[in-house]
């Protein structure tokens, strides 16, 4: 008798578990699998294969950026601010050469709700970073003067933003290392990278690093090679290698240095492991440049944030 008591509790058990789960069906509820180690690396492998064919949505947690050298002694500012407006819409901009009497300018051109960082070294190619107040909240900004030879040059501009969404901080740069002079770019790239190690949070730069990539050679000057040091920082490749800078000194309307790049994202950190991609926008038009127009091309850049922090 106690074995068919056994096996009558066994089967009026089974009944209800399937009776059960019958019912968690019909009430269309599902079990959620918890999320693993595992699956979260598949989903960033997804979307790193979404960024390759140029299918990645857009979430509330994207951003977007737009980095551009102005030409601030070779451009008219009242077209530049009006090309600024018909730019691909970006939470964030990151100008270098900027001459000071302009920020009020090229901020508005922004748009609403944005605040601009301004630099106070440069003289008249001064650096900016302005952002939509909306998204972001400043917690606080530095320029890098450490970086900049006897004040001669332009100390990298930084602001440390926190998204309003999910609060997600990470480190925004914007910069214009030096031209003439290849040691003094050779040393600031030096200590970027030093400067970037010291960090913890996540870092994007954006701007004009003059590292003369060339597309044939697939290299860059010795700077880039510097900057390239530990796999400190990863460069945000463009799928498709577009020239950033028109230089035509002797005017015969040929680009002395045709297929490179001049203008750069790069980030370090945790950022590193964003989903993330880099464009160079071309405009109808934009080169060869002239007097009222600048003569780089902007970079666009987005970047996703990672989720689970709201």
């Amino acid at each position: 008798m106690g074995s068919n008591l056994v096996a009558y509790i066994f089967k009026r058990t089974r009944v209800l578990v399937l009776g059960l789960a019958a019912l968690w069906l019909w009430c269309g509820c599902t079990l959620e699998k918890p999320q693993t180690a595992d699956g979260e690396l598949e989903r960033e492998k997804n979307e790193q294969l979404n960024v390759q064919r140029g299918t990645l949505p857009v979430t509330d947690r994207t951003v977007k950026a737009i980095a551009w050298n102005l030409e601030s002694d070779g451009s008219d500012p009242a077209v530049i601010a009006e090309q600024i407006k018909k730019l691909p819409s970006a939470q964030i901009y990151a100008f270098c050469e900027v001459d000071p009497a302009e920020f009020e300018r090229f901020e508005k051109a922004c748009g609403q709700n944005f605040k601009a960082i301004n630099s106070e070294t440069g003289r008249k190619d001064r650096l900016q970073i302005v952002f939509d107040t909306e998204q972001f909240e400043l917690v606080r900004k530095m320029e890098l003067h450490e970086m900049n030879y006897r004040r001669r040059y332009r100390s990298p501009l930084v602001v440390h933003l926190r998204h309003k969404t999910n609060h997600e901080e990470f480190l925004l740069m914007t910069l214009h290392l030096a031209r003439g002079k290849p040691e003094i770019r050779q040393e600031q790239a030096k200590k970027l990278v030093e400067w970037a190690r010291d960090q913890t949070l996540p870092i994007v730069a954006l701007g004009d690093f003059n590292f003369d990539y060339d597309f044939h050679k697939k290299n860059g000057n010795e700077a880039f090679k510097i900057f390239q040091r530990d796999n400190v920082w990863m460069w945000i490749k463009p799928k498709t290698l577009i020239d950033t800078n028109w230089y035509d000194p002797d005017g015969d309307n040929v680009d002395n240095f045709k297929d490179s790049m001049l203008d750069f994202a790069f980030v370090a950190n945790s950022a590193k492991r964003w989903v993330k991609q880099c464009e160079v926008i071309v405009r109808q038009g934009d080169f060869p440049d002239d007097k009222k127009t600048s003569d780089h091309r902007p970079i666009g850049v987005r970047f996703d944030l990672p989720a689970g922090l709201r």
